[in-house]
């Protein structure tokens, strides 16, 4: 069996939505997540490894560390490592992790899970691996460098208009670039996108004043917008945070664009994992959510709280795939 060559490793420390006049919302969460080690079942008897499709500092990354540590702090003695195999605008990652077998290995899943597999011909869907938790949901922001003279998102669709604009997005197929389709679309204009593997990459292009634009999680730039070194122009999300200082930055809808995404963070098991260990996995982390360790995820990343088990989860990709192409389809983003 072929394996991707393994990139680089983190030592852990310590729902998409779309609307064109339409909004998917997330399903709920199941009830309980199953059998854990308390209860006389299964837990790791070696190290975990967390998978990665994305680089080192945007979302996919936090989560992937933040979700390590809580497995970590379920049990004692559980240690583990992150490791990074990123490209191919989550292609690289998704496919080394198909290949793997075992209850020790997990991937940190995103919408990119669902949408890759409509934009790109794979070799796996969501069906290749096994669902475990649906962990947090996080909006998607547009932002510019704090000297750019673009003030609003009608700003930048007018600059479109007389000369090449450049927008950077995290990966091909994620809600990232499919919100720069959706405001070529809404605008009539195009913007040349500049596909980056992780929010860390974008956000220093950004800094670095080599594209006009970003756009991703709001968790990616929000210590940047606090120090003044990059503006955000808008939230691609159904309503404004209401506290700190992404709360004074309007919604796509305030600006006349009806675009508004949230983007649902989890975690997968491979495809043959033992029922035993995924309720493990699910267990642990709906603990988690009860402890300070997740707070400070939520608030860091400027994510909101939200778990569904393995049911949930599971009910919820399904959802996604149909749902989700449906809108597409009808938005254009497909052309685009």
């Amino acid at each position: 069996m072929k394996e991707v060559p393994k990139s680089r490793r983190y030592r852990a420390g310590a729902a998409f939505m779309v609307t064109s006049a339409l909004v998917l919302t997330a399903c709920g969460s199941d009830g309980g997540a199953g059998d854990s080690a308390e209860d006389g079942g299964w837990s790791p008897s070696q190290q975990i490894t967390m998978i990665s499709a994305f680089g080192a500092g945007g979302g996919t990354d936090k989560v992937a560390r933040a979700m390590l540590a809580g497995l970590e702090a379920c049990e004692e003695g559980v240690a583990g490592n992150v490791e990074y195999h990123e490209g191919g605008s989550g292609v690289i990652g998704y496919s080394h992790f198909q290949q793997q077998r075992g209850d020790h290995i997990v991937m940190a899943t995103t919408t990119e899970l669902t949408t890759l597999p409509m934009f790109v011909d794979t070799s796996f869907t969501w069906e290749a691996y096994t669902p475990i938790a649906h962990i947090a949901d996080d909006q998607v922001s547009l932002a510019v460098p704090a000297n750019s003279p673009l003030q609003s998102l009608r700003d930048l669709v007018e600059a479109a208009k007389t000369r090449n604009v450049t927008i950077g997005v995290v990966g091909l197929s994620g809600p990232d670039n499919i919100a720069r389709a959706l405001l070529e679309k809404q605008g009539g204009v195009k913007f040349e996108p500049v596909i980056f593997d992780g929010g860390g990459e974008t956000t220093a292009a950004l800094l670095g004043g080599d594209i006009d634009a970003a756009i991703g999680g709001a968790g990616d730039i929000v210590g940047q917008v606090e120090s003044g070194d990059i503006r955000a122009l808008a939230i691609f999300g159904p309503e404004r945070y209401t506290d700190g200082v992404m709360a004074e930055v309007p919604t796509a809808k305030e600006q006349d664009y009806d675009i508004a995404f949230t983007q649902w963070r989890g975690i997968l098991g491979t495809g043959d994992m033992s029922d035993e260990a995924r309720d493990w996995y699910a267990g642990c982390l709906e603990k988690w959510q009860d402890t300070p360790a997740y707070e400070d995820y939520l608030e860091t990343a400027l994510t909101t709280q939200a778990f569904a088990g393995p049911d949930g989860f599971t009910d919820m990709l399904k959802q996604q795939d149909t749902e989700v192409r449906q809108v597409l389809e009808e938005s254009g983003a497909f052309g685009q």
